[in-house]
């Protein structure tokens, strides 16, 4: 694996990701790589990402797990996020699912607000206090609607009363007293005939002035005696009506009579509100608060697309549990964006003492030995060691010595201690004999070996040369500086003198194809047309094998010499061939012969099993035949179920074992009647129930056996061959039956 790419690597599912799974990554501020584990990058990750750039399609919508109501700041969610039915659903019956304490039902059919509350939808009423001044105007209260029970007493003036409202029926007996009628009020046509006793009044004798203030009490009224007429202006007034005794049809009033100030207070309730009464344009701009908002009302069905953006939601309000798994990936983390600080301990380089028991986590990771300082590197397969000079040792020698000291474990210090030297002078041996150890001393010319052919030594400029200061050997002789491919003049000691820049063609001599060894020509060496039949190689266009070869290059022929059927290679072959031999057209034999291709269900229509032959014929496993073609041109198929064939195969009765055929032509294949042949395995594809022949043949198992069988009947039989036989006088044979019974046996002793 160590030489593999990562393109090249096993690709690790999704599904088998673990949150301590390692990854590599580079410590920029430690300047190494190191590895992380796959949880601690997604939650270091999510740290350093950028404010506003998580898009909302990055969050899983189809998660079970939802944004809470913590996640979502205080006045986040306005009227235009809310979808229809999301937080009061509008419908003509109760909704029986998804239903949570504070659930809106309005009721189409009455316009009722109902609110689910304890299991079960209430009626919502309201209250006085929540009803606008002048808010409820006549026409918005139904006749007979307001009952005497909704009057106050005295609470209605005579201003109320419309003229001849209140007639005798409405005024109780005995109600009206002396006091409540004017002077000279009471005329004779008040006065019920008979009513008055004669003994007290003299006949005409009692007009009004006659008659005494309060001397007619409501006893001495006949019942109907006092009508509307009898009553003077603002006779009537609240005292005089009793509670409960007004009914509205007795009030004529017109719409918007009843002013605001005239309904007390928490007097209206939800009940004399109509459905549909209260609409939003009744209700003031931000007139519902969050405070009006029963908790969990507000569905998330209720926000319109992209209605919450980064800017409503606060800062740390996506947690680590609100991102789905998986969800954050390389396209999320921005360039750059893993800083050294996101990369735990040892993540791309390993620092401990001792190698490590385990394993690399991935091919190129690093290993620092703390105890002796070397690195390794994982190459997938064992940790190497990294080339470094890492133990140094010398061997003292007199006069120069050498030290080595080690500081840390990364490092060392090497120091030469020399004896001591006067000028111009060397360490070496004597200039005669020999000494126990070599001394420094000056140097002369003398002392310098003089160099032969073959031995360095020094030297004496001759010809040609000069020695410059302070001691350079120079070359006298000089020519422009240049590169002379074309060829260049010498002189006697081998200067170049002057030179020619450029090659001309005929510089170059004639050159043999045996001198050109190295190296390859490419295409455009070759001329057009330029490779001819000689200089092709066998098998250099075209493989010739009975198996499929292994290919050389892409666009290569392979020649099947058992069929004569043609490929050609489709894919590459370096650095190791990865593609198919495409088959341009099957062999000679293969399109001319007959081949088993697999089984029809009849019944069903289907291709029931399919071999090689049958999967080059186009067919599938559970679909129908396709249509013959040059494709499927002599592929059989053995019938395992009778039936009626339906295009493209045979529209005719199909009995077990019959062989449909195509014939790469027509629109429908060919039924071939075998008997009771039916689908089978190995050498012979065509086994036999016996019991399905007429006659029936018992025993038969196979084509071989039926054949065995057939044989024997049209055979002689002999002592091993079962056969026919004939029937003599001492055997007789039954005609139809083949029975055999003892005949006429001679008479005699044996």
């Amino acid at each position: 694996m160590a030489d593999q790419t990562i393109s090249n690597l096993n690709e690790l599912l999704i599904s088998s990701v673990a949150a301590n799974d390692d990854l590599p990554i580079v410590d920029l501020s430690a300047g190494e790589t190191k590895k992380i584990k796959v949880s601690s990058l997604i939650q270091g990750g999510i740290g350093v990402i950028n404010d506003s750039s998580i898009d909302l399609i990055k969050l899983n919508q189809a998660s079970a797990t939802k944004i809470d109501t913590t996640a979502l700041a205080d006045d986040c969610i306005t009227a235009a996020k809310l979808d229809d039915n999301s937080s009061i659903i509008s419908q003509s019956t109760p909704p029986l699912l998804n239903n949570f304490t504070g659930r809106g039902w309005f009721k189409s059919t009455d316009f009722n607000l109902h609110v689910f509350s304890a299991g079960a939808f209430r009626q919502v009423t309201l209250p006085t206090d929540g009803i606008v001044d002048s808010a409820i105007t006549t026409v918005k209260i139904a006749n007979q609607a307001v009952t005497d029970a909704k009057i106050q007493s005295g609470g209605l003036t005579a201003a109320a009363l419309a003229s001849d409202s209140v007639t005798t029926i409405k005024i109780l007996d005995a109600n009206v007293t002396g006091a409540k009628i004017a002077a000279s009020t009471i005329t004779n046509a008040n006065i019920v005939n008979n009513t008055l006793e004669s003994n007290v009044f003299a006949v005409g004798a009692v007009d009004t002035a006659a008659l005494a203030t309060s001397g007619i009490t409501s006893s001495k009224f006949l019942a109907g005696a006092v009508d509307t007429t009898a009553l003077g202006a603002s006779a009537v007034t609240n005292d005089k009506i009793a509670s409960a005794t007004i009914a509205f049809a007795k009030l004529n009033l017109a719409d918007g009579d009843i002013p605001g100030p005239k309904i007390t207070s928490a007097t209206i309730s939800g009940l004399q509100i109509s459905a549909g009464g209260v609409l939003t344009a009744n209700i003031a701009d931000s007139a519902i608060t969050n405070a009006k908002i029963a908790d969990a009302t507000i569905g998330a069905g209720k926000f319109v697309a992209s209605a919450i953006d980064t800017a409503d939601i606060a800062d740390d309000a996506i947690t680590n549990a609100k991102l789905a798994d998986d969800s954050v990936n390389t396209d999320q983390i921005v360039d750059s964006g893993v800083t050294a600080i996101k990369l735990a301990n040892s993540s791309s380089t390993v620092v401990q003492a001792n190698a490590p028991i385990s394993n690399g986590v991935f091919t190129g990771q690093q290993f620092l030995d703390t105890t002796t300082g070397y690195e390794y590197t994982w190459t997938g397969g064992a940790w190497q060691r990294q080339a470094a000079i890492n133990d140094i040792s010398f061997v003292d020698s007199t006069p120069i010595a050498f030290s080595v000291a080690f500081p840390d474990n990364f490092s060392a210090v090497i120091t030469s201690t020399l004896d001591a030297q006067s000028a111009n002078s060397i360490f070496a041996g004597p200039t005669a004999g020999a000494a126990a150890t070599p001394t420094f001393r000056s140097l002369v010319a003398a002392d310098l070996p003089m160099a032969t052919s073959g031995t360095v030594g020094a030297v004496l400029p001759g010809a040609g040369l000069q020695i410059g200061s302070p001691g350079t050997i120079e070359h006298s002789n000089t020519v422009a500086a240049g590169s002379f491919t074309g060829g260049v003049t010498i002189d006697a000691q081998g200067h170049v003198v002057a030179g020619v820049e450029l090659l001309t063609a005929d510089d170059i001599p004639v050159l043999d194809a045996s001198k050109i060894t190295t190296g390859t020509f490419g295409s455009a060496r070759l001329g057009s047309n330029s490779v001819t039949a000689d200089q092709l190689a066998d098998y250099g266009i075209a493989q010739v094998s009975e198996s499929a070869p292994v290919p050389e290059f892409a666009g290569q022929w392979w020649i099947n010499p058992n069929d004569r059927a043609a490929y050609i290679w489709v894919g590459v072959v370096s650095p190791q061939p990865e593609g198919y031999w495409l088959n341009l057209g099957y062999g000679s034999p293969t399109q001319i012969n007959l081949r088993f291709g697999g089984t029809y269900n009849a019944s069903g229509n289907i291709v029931e099993s399919i071999n090689s032959y049958g999967i080059e014929a186009g067919l599938t496993i559970g679909q129908a035949l396709s249509s013959p073609s040059t494709s499927n041109n002599g592929v059989y198929l053995i019938c395992t179920s009778s039936g009626v064939g339906t295009t493209p195969a045979p529209n005719i009765d199909l009995a077990i074992g019959n062989w449909v055929l195509s014939q790469g032509i027509g629109s429908n294949w060919t039924k071939i009647d075998l008997g009771s042949a039916v689908a089978g395995v190995g050498d012979q594809d065509v086994l036999v129930d016996g019991g399905a022949l007429i006659p029936v043949a018992s025993g038969v198992s196979s084509q071989e056996d039926f054949n065995v069988l057939v044989y024997g009947r049209v055979q002689i039989a002999n002592l091993s061959t079962a056969g026919i036989v004939r029937a003599s006088s001492e055997v007789a044979v039954a005609s139809g039956t083949g029975e055999m019974t003892i005949g006429t046996v001679d008479d005699g002793s044996y």
